[in-house]
Order: structure tokens, then C-alpha cells, then sequence
């Protein structure tokens, strides 16, 4: 919605009318709301009427930076007066008038939150009562963006689970109302109570809580209530905690994962739960005995559809169908009766009267109010989507068949909303209405969602066998790192037990995987990146195993990668049995294999991409764009063509005199000079790739037909070829030291080999060298160990020139800046010893180059320059005169280039 619409929205004068009686100043009626509030001055001195002293300086200046500092400072502020996350915005929200009706959300929301703040008694804000979201906090943390729709201020936590088709379930669904706590309990009992049936659940626990229970009666139903005595704060739902960031400056290692030095936590029992309906107060759950490992398999054929209810993660392993879409959009028309009124799917939905409209049809009553006019005011569309949701959740719908508003009213995950469409049509559809309900179609091309789940494995006795063995091979791997396993189902679930084995296999990093998951989101993209790091060693497609089946812990499948990896990838395995000059054969016979992969796959970038985008009539990318893109892949093509040429007769001529060892030596000089080149400019061209693919929507279609003919065969899109080039000369020094291993002198190889070996591993150091002289750290990371920073600093191209401390303000302790080719930025240096959620840096203000008009010395201090802007001059401070020169040179420097890239 346009802000120029919002005057006419009721929100907009109400919202005017509270900021000008709590500040005294007169607030603009003339202007939108963006420009009125865009400055963010009003808005800082509404805080500073709140809570006197708050923010100690607003900013009156014109300057763009000046302005979006306010704003930030509004945001923070808004936050330490304890503003929920969810009411938030960004600075680009207002400053960029990027959502101004989350603006005004925002503001409004302050203003009911004011009522609460101890000691204000100034002039409330008009109560127009938009839709709070539905406060239900699960037992496990959840995405942001699905659960945002859960939190009441009146609900402590509501496990939301339900039984699938054909299943039973007798747990419990825990309700908290009101609490007061005391320390030292024993135990209590809780009774369950639905609509149709009446279930009672007696659990005995016992934990170190003293407490008091009381009698309360919650909607005519009697249950034991526990009292115990606590802060306010204890009844609010638990942030989801943040992860702290690997430090700023970690530029060769990726992803660290040296401190995981125990075994993997395993999941807690899984329980069901009743609808949500049926309110019962429910007591820890008693201890459960250890299993066996048989037990524990055995037992997870009946927790198959348990453990997906309770990853939300996997949602996403169903992407978006048009045929479901088209099913969705002809069942809820027949059920209606009526026509969508707009071509566009989720723009038909959008205002929530449909799906408002079909619940009523499915059960009359479900919903008692719908808002019919919808059109200019954003906060009834979302007040009929939480009512829709409320009334799916009061039904029984898993947690992860829930979609947030914003999946449906911003379109950021129609997905969500087409499988809780599904759900509703084909299972709690016909169980709330009964007979004669439209059925839906199922779409031919996927898979039934529910047929999905309710698959249960059937293990024999081989599976088992072979699990024994698999789990055995892969602890011997793992007891250098002190890890273990005993089942593989529980186990591998989280990717890290997978992850940590590959990389000691092929002794090289996985990309951001996570070695600590705390989310289920982190072990799906785990569990992703090893599948995909599988085939990118491999050159295979593994289509045995899903993302899914790791997730899901399936054994039959778990078991085919377990041994795949191990008979690809496990030296010691392949060749450990053999007699000594057949074990040398098979380990040259392994070199010739994977070099004649390696020149396959980049042969297809080559012949699929590079080379039709040459002969292309009309352009598709210029020669300075196909450069930056596949860098020199084609010399290295055809470099390796002629090596794999040489490697092959030394294989098909094998004896017991046959040397490799003098080929890589022999070539060392052409691996520095080819790799060097292609590694530099390696880490960004994935970002460059999305940038021009984005604007270019030529290479964009060449890109989609390239990802869709490599699915019929090896399953790996182009950032899985680029990166097969870095991943090469690591993979020489594994199998030439296998081979140095197991030669014996006097053999002539045994002295060559050592050289061979020694050679790569300089060309090694000398291209981690080069890299690392180029920046001292990547974008990325810098961007990671920001607080506050609300713009996206990645961008492909925005290079980091220099970095060290420059002083804005004579009172900034810890100043440290960055300056990019665009761009300055001035942060906080946090010293000492961080806490958890803390990062390293805080932003203040941003200073793009494009604004600066000179670069001048500062006549008064020696150590000082002065950045020359329209509305005035910045005066920055060095460590020294050095540094001072150092800065102004580059400072020039940038400022003459005159790069501008937008924020975004």
C-alpha cells in the first residue's frame, strides 16, 4: 500500500493526534505520514516523553545518515522499554518507505504499550483494537517466520500437536494461566477434557520445586492448578535466542567446528498432544528408561509422524506446486460456490474473507466475526487471517501445518498456506463437516503430503546387520574427535555427526554448516549441505537419500548414504585389505577416476554455459561478466585434459616401477598460476552470479535450463560446479599421500611422491596467502559481527578497502571503522569478553562516499581530517599522522570512483 494512502486510513490521524499531545510538539497534518516521521526526530522525543533521557542525542540535521541514526536510536529505544520484536520495524521500513503500514503498526502498538510503563499517566492512545497475534509459544523454539503468529501475553506454553490420520494419542497440552513460583515441587495430576471425548491422563513427576496447588475453575472444567511465585516477566513467552556469530575475522575457515568436543545431545522423548481445545495443566513428564539401540529403532517406527510434527523445518522439503495451487483454488471455489475474484491466487486470499468464508461453510460458527471491507485498512485483512488461524489451531492442526499472517498477507510463504489448505480439505475437513464435503484432488506430480508421512519403514534383519556395522565404521572415524553414536536414526538427525565425518574424509570444509543446531531449520541445512557436499565430491547425484530421510531418521535410507560415503570416500576401507602392489594399483586407479570426473563436470560448464553464451546472437553477458563469473575454468579444462591423457597411460601401462609422482611435480608451476586466479575471485561469484542474474533476465533463463538438464543426471546446480576447481588440488594431496603411504623404497615413486606432495602443499599456502592479502576479512562476516546494522552490506560490488580506528564524537570510547569503495561505516568496538547475543561491533552511522564533496586536512588537529558534506563538515580522528594520510588517500580515492549502491 502507498503511503500516500494512508491519510485516508484512520490509523494515520489517531496515530498524529497521540504523538502531538504526549510531545507538545505540533505534528504535521499536510504531509504523509513518511515524510512527517522521516527524520525521526518526533519520533525520538516521543521516547524521550516516555522515558525521560532515553536517547541522549537526536540528531537535527538534514543528513541522511543523521536521520536514519534517529530512527535506528527509536528502534533500540523502542526495545529497552521492552516492545515486542514482532511490533518492530526496520530504518529502510521508514527511511526508504519501504512499509510504512508496519510503521504505523509499530508507533500504534508503542502506544497501547505506554499504558504499561511504570509511572506514565500521560494521554493514552485511541484503542482501535487491530488484531493482536495469537501467543502461543511451543515447547521448542520456532522460526521467525512461522512463529510469529504465536504469542498471548496470557498463554505461557501450548505444545500444539495433534494425531494424523488413523493414529491415537492420549498426552497432554500444557496451559499456564496464572503463576506464582516457588521453589521444591513434587508432583501433580492433570485431567483432559475435549468436546467429544473425555480422556484423563494421570503423571506422576518429581523435581526440586516447592510448590502450592490450588482448585481453579478455566471454562467450567475443574483442574489442579499450580500457584507458584514468580516475576511478571515468568509468564511471557521465551525469546528465541540468538546465535553467536564466529568472529569477524575469520577469513580461510568457513565454518569452525573444532569446539564440539562431546557427544551430540540427543532429542527428548517425543509425546502427542490433544487439540487445542481440550485445556488441560500438565506436569513434567516422568523419566523415561534407557532403550537399547534395537529399542530405540524399533520404537521409531511408531515416532515417524511425531518427529515431523515437530520439525517445522521440514516444510520446505514441500516446495511450491502450481498443480496444487490449481487443486486448492477448485476446492475451495466448489465449496464456496463462488469464483475467486482475482486471477491471482494468494491476492485472492489476501484479506482473509475467504478462508474465513470456507471455515464457516466447513463448520457454521467457526468464526463469528469476519470484516467485510477489507480494502483500506491493513490491520482487519490480518485480523481475518488470524481468526482463520485461530479457528485451524482450535481444530487440532499441527504446529507446522499453521502459517503465519505474513506467509499469506505478504506472500512470504504460499507454500505453508497451500499445505494447510491441503490438510484442512482432505483430513480435518471431512472429520469437522462429515459426509459430503467436495473432496479435493491430489496433484499428480508430487506426492500426497499426508502419503508422505505416514509411510513407516519396515527394518529387517540385513538393516539391522548392516546399521551395526555402519555405526561401528563410523565411531572408529570419529573417536579422534570424541564423538560417538549408538543409533544411526537419532543420531544423524541434526547433520553434525554427518557433516564432522565428511570433512574428516575428505579433509576439507563444509560451507556454514552448523556445529551446534539449536533450531531444526539448522539441521535441515545441515543435513542439506552434506548431501549436496556428496555429490560435489562424488560427482554423483544421491537420490537414495533425502534431506527428509535424515531428518526423519530412516533408517534404509541413512544406511545407503552411511555406506555410499564410505565406499567413495573411505581410502582406508577401499584399498586397507589389499596386498601391497594391487593396493597401489587401485590407488592410481582412483587418481585416473576422480580426475576424469573432475574434467567431465567442468567440461559441462564449459559446453553448456560458457561456450553457447559465446556464441549467443545479441549478448548475454559481456566478456568482463563471463570473466567474473567462470573466471579461467576453461584453461583449467583443458589443462586437466591433457594431464588425465598422461595419467591414464601411466595406469593402462601399470607395473611394478610406474611413477605419478614426477607428472604433479613437473606441473606445479601451472597448478599456482591457474588456481590462483580462480581461487581469488571464487568467493564472490555467487553473489555476482545472483546480482546479474537479477537484472539480466537472459542468463537468468540460461541458468534455469542449465539446473533443469543437470537434474535428469547428477542433481548439482552451478555453485556446485564452480566450487569443484577450489576443491581439487586438496583432494591430490589425499590420494598422493594414500599412495606415498603404501610405496615401499626402493621404489623410484617413493621419493617423487614426497616431492609431489610437498609441491602442492606450497601452492596451497601461496593461494591462501594471496587470498587473504586481498581483504582481511570477508563482507560477510563483517556484516555477521554488526549489531543494528539495518541495510544489507553484501553486495557483489562492494569491496572492503581498509579498516582500523577513526573517533566521530570526543566521547566515543571504542570507535572503529570500515571503509568499502561506497561507503564508511562507523561502529562500537565492543572490548572484552562478549556476552552470549552480543556481536562484536554496533553500529552508529553510515556515510556513503557519493555524499562527500572534499577531503581536507583539519587546521586544528594534526591527527584529524575533515570530510566535506552538503550540510556541513565531519571531522574524523586517526591513531596518528600515518594513519591519518592512509585514510585521506583512500577516503579520496573512493570518493573520485564515485560508486553509489543502494541500500537495500
Amino acid at each position: 500500500m502507498a503511503h500516500s494512502k494512508f491519510r485516508e486510513n484512520e490509523l494515520d490521524g489517531v496515530i498524529r493526534d497521540w504523538v502531538e499531545k504526549v510531545t507538545g510538539e505540533t505534528v504535521n497534518r499536510t504531509n504523509s505520514f513518511a515524510v512527517t516521521f522521516k527524520d525521526g526526530v518526533l519520533l525520538c522525543k516521543l521516547i524521550n516523553k516516555l522515558k525521560p533521557g532515553t536517547i541522549n542525542k537526536i540528531n537535527t540535521s538534514k543528513l541522511p545518515f543523521h536521520q536514519m541514526e534517529n530512527i535506528s536510536n527509536f528502534i533500540k529505544a523502542c526495545k529497552q522499554l521492552g516492545l515486542g520484536e514482532d511490533k518492530l520495524f526496520t530504518t529502510p521500513a521508514l527511511y526508504d518507505e519501504k512499509n510504512i503500514g508496519l510503521v504505523c503498526f509499530s508507533v500504534y502498538s508503542l502506544g497501547q504499550f505506554a499504558q504499561t510503563l511504570p509511572g506514565w499517566q500521560g494521554p493514552s492512545m485511541e484503542n482501535l483494537k487491530p488484531p493482536d497475534q495469537i501467543n502461543i509459544t511451543t515447547t521448542s523454539p520456532e522460526p521467525e517466520s512461522i512463529g510469529n503468529h504465536f504469542s498471548a501475553p496470557t498463554l505461557t506454553t501450548v505444545p500444539i500437536n495433534t494425531l494424523l490420520p488413523n493414529t491415537q494419542s492420549t498426552s497432554n497440552l500444557t496451559t499456564t494461566t496464572t503463576t506464582n513460583t516457588n521453589t521444591n515441587t513434587t508432583a501433580t495430576t492433570a485431567t483432559t477434557t475435549t468436546t467429544a471425548t473425555t480422556t484423563t491422563t494421570a503423571t506422576t513427576a518429581t523435581t526440586t520445586t516447592n510448590t502450592t496447588t490450588n482448585n481453579t475453575n478455566t471454562n467450567n472444567t475443574n483442574t489442579n492448578n499450580t500457584n507458584t511465585n514468580t516475576s511478571k516477566n515468568a509468564t511471557a513467552a521465551k525469546p528465541t535466542p540468538k546465535l553467536t556469530p564466529g568472529s569477524h575475522r575469520s577469513l580461510t575457515q568457513v565454518s569452525s567446528s573444532s569446539s564440539l568436543t562431546s557427544k551430540t545431545t540427543k532429542a527428548a522423548p517425543k509425546t502427542t498432544h490433544t487439540p487445542i481445545e481440550s485445556t488441560t495443566i500438565s506436569p513434567a513428564p516422568s523419566p523415561v528408561p534407557q532403550l537399547s539401540r534395537r529399542d530405540k529403532r524399533q520404537s521409531k517406527l511408531l515416532e515417524v509422524n511425531d518427529i515431523y510434527t515437530l520439525d517445522p523445518a521440514l516444510k520446505e522439503a514441500f516446495k511450491y506446486n502450481p498443480e496444487l495451487e490449481k487443486y486448492a483454488r477448485e476446492w475451495i471455489e466448489t465449496v464456496l460456490g463462488q469464483k475467486f475474484p482475482h486471477e491471482n491466487f494468494s491476492e485472492s486470499l489476501r484479506d482473509g474473507r475467504i478462508l474465513c468464508n470456507l471455515l464457516n461453510k466447513i463448520k457454521p460458527g467457526a468464526i463469528t466475526k469476519i470484516n467485510a471491507d477489507c480494502s483500506r485498512n491493513v490491520f482487519k485483512c490480518r485480523e481475518n487471517i488470524v481468526a482463520y488461524i485461530r479457528a485451524c489451531v482450535s481444530f487440532g492442526f499441527p504446529q507446522d501445518h499453521i502459517f503465519d499472517p505474513a506467509d499469506l498477507f505478504e506472500e512470504k510463504n504460499i507454500n505453508l498456506v497451500l499445505n494447510n489448505i491441503q490438510t484442512l480439505a482432505t483430513v480435518y475437513g471431512p472429520k469437522i463437516h462429515g459426509p459430503g464435503l467436495p473432496a479435493m484432488k491430489t496433484p499428480s506430480s508430487a506426492p500426497s503430503f499426508y502419503s508422505q508421512l505416514i509411510r513407516v519403514e519396515e527394518i529387517t534383519a540385513d538393516d539391522e546387520k548392516l546399521a551395526d556395522e555402519l555405526t561401528n565404521w563410523t565411531n572408529k572415524r570419529l573417536e579422534k574427535f570424541s564423538l560417538q553414536i549408538e543409533s544411526m536414526q537419532e543420531d544423524l538427525t541434526d547433520g553434525v555427526i554427518l557433516c564432522r565425518l565428511l570433512e574428516d574424509l575428505t579433509k576439507q570444509k563444509i560451507t556454514a554448516w552448523n556445529p551446534k543446531p539449536e533450531f531444526p531449520w539448522h539441521k535441515a541445512q545441515n543435513a542439506a549441505l552434506a548431501l549436496r557436499f556428496i555429490g560435489e565430491q562424488t560427482g554423483s547425484a544421491v537420490r537414495f537419500c533425502s534431506k527428509t530421510d535424515l531428518l526423519l531418521g530412516r533408517l534404509k535410507p541413512i544406511n545407503d548414504l552411511l555406506n555410499f560415503i564410505r565406499q567413495k570416500l573411505d581410502n582406508d576401507f577401499k584399498f586397507g585389505s589389499l596386498v601391497a602392489n594391487e593396493r597401489c594399483r587401485r590407488i592410481l586407479e582412483e587418481i585416473k577416476d576422480t580426475e576424469e570426473t573432475y574434467v567431465t563436470m567442468i567440461g559441462i560448464v564449459v559446453s553448456s554455459l560458457i561456450q553457447p553464451i559465446k556464441k549467443a546472437s545479441g549478448s548475454i553477458l559481456s566478456e568482463n561478466e563471463l570473466r567474473e563469473i567462470f573466471s579461467n575454468i576453461e584453461d583449467i579444462c583443458n589443462f586437466h585434459k591433457l594431464l588425465l591423457n598422461q595419467i591414464t597411460e601411466r595406469f593402462n601401462n601399470y607395473n611394478a616401477t610406474t611413477s605419478v609422482g614426477d607428472l604433479f611435480i613437473s606441473r606445479s608451476g601451472s597448478f599456482l598460476n591457474l588456481y590462483m586466479d580462480y581461487v581469488k575471485s571464487f568467493d564472490n561469484v555467487y553473489l555476482l552470479t545472483k546480482y546479474i542474474k537479477k537484472k539480466n533476465p537472459a542468463f537468468k533463463q540460461v541458468i534455469k535450463e542449465f539446473k533443469k538438464e543437470q537434474a535428469k543426471t547428477n542433481a548439482l546446480d552451478l555453485s556446485s560446479f564452480l566450487i569443484m576447481p577450489v576443491q581439487r588440488l586438496p583432494r591430490y594431496m589425499l590420494l598422493l599421500q594414500e599412495l606415498e603411504k603404501y610405496i615401499e623404497e626402493p621404489h623410484p615413486d617413493k621419493q617423487l611422491l614426497a616431492q609431489a606432495i610437498e609441491k602442492i602443499k606450497e601452492v596451497l599456502e601461496k593461494i591462501d596467502n594471496s587470498k587473504a592479502s586481498g581483504s582481511t576479512q570477508s563482507i560477510a562476516d563483517i556484516q555477521r559481527n554488526i549489531e543494528d546494522l539495518e541495510f544489507e552490506l553484501v553486495h557483489p560490488k562492494r569491496r572492503l578497502i581498509r579498516e582500523g580506528i577513526l573517533k566521530l564524537e570526543e566521547e566515543d570510547t571504542n570507535p572503529y571503522c570500515f571503509l568499502f569503495n561506497d561507503i564508511l561505516i562507523y561502529t562500537e568496538h565492543r572490548s572484552g569478553q562478549l556476552e552470549e547475543d552480543q556481536k562484536e561491533f554496533l553500529y552508529k552511522q553510515a556515510i556513503p562516499m557519493g555524499f562527500c564533496d572534499d577531503v581536507l586536512d583539519n587546521a586544528d588537529n594534526p591527527c584529524a581530517f575533515d570530510l566535506v558534506v552538503e550540510e556541513g563538515t565531519i571531522t574524523l580522528t586517526a591513531t596518528n599522522v600515518n594513519e591519518k594520510q592512509l585514510w585521506m588517500k583512500d577516503v579520496r580515492e573512493q570518493k573520485e570512483l564515485g560508486l553509489v549502491i543502494d541500500f537495500q
